[in-house]
């Protein structure tokens, strides 16, 4: 298994990977930049990244192809994202999902009142137009 920063040509089979889960896809190139991709030779097999917004981002488009689940790619990739977040001065994680918040805890994210968020993570199309209101916020925080 190979990691690597997204490219530019791994636009069209990151936005497939995530259509297949009916994540949103639309916009990923606005954020390539902070994607990491895991690649089988030469098929992406598992996509995260994040948006960042100053000293805030906000964790989307997490996706292992069920071919390739169970084998800590969601783990190692979170683990880059992480590192670049870093980075950047990230010092808090956001996400929002409907299905996948035990596995996000097992990570070490708590759940967070959507009263709580920061401004910036509120004005996302994720917060406002991809996600439901139902959806859990959750969040992490970064070691800096």
């Amino acid at each position: 298994m190979k990691y690597r920063k997204a490219e530019p040509r791994d636009l069209g089979e990151i936005q497939d990977l995530l259509n297949s889960y009916q994540l949103p896809a639309s916009d990923c190139k606005t954020h390539l930049d902070n994607f990491v991709i895991s690649e089988d030779g030469d098929v992406i097999v598992g996509v995260g990244g994040f948006e960042r917004y100053g000293q805030y981002g906000l964790l989307r488009s997490f996706a292992v192809k069920n071919s390739s689940m169970r084998q800590g790619i969601a783990a190692e990739i979170f683990s880059l994202v992480s590192a670049r977040a870093i980075d950047l001065g990230v010092h808090r994680f956001y996400l929002l999902t409907t299905t996948a918040s035990g596995y996000f805890e097992r990570l070490g994210f708590s759940v967070c009142e959507r009263e709580r968020v920061p401004s910036a993570i509120k004005g996302t199309k994720q917060f406002n137009e991809f996600c439901p209101k139902t959806a859990k916020v959750m969040i992490f925080r970064l070691s800096t």
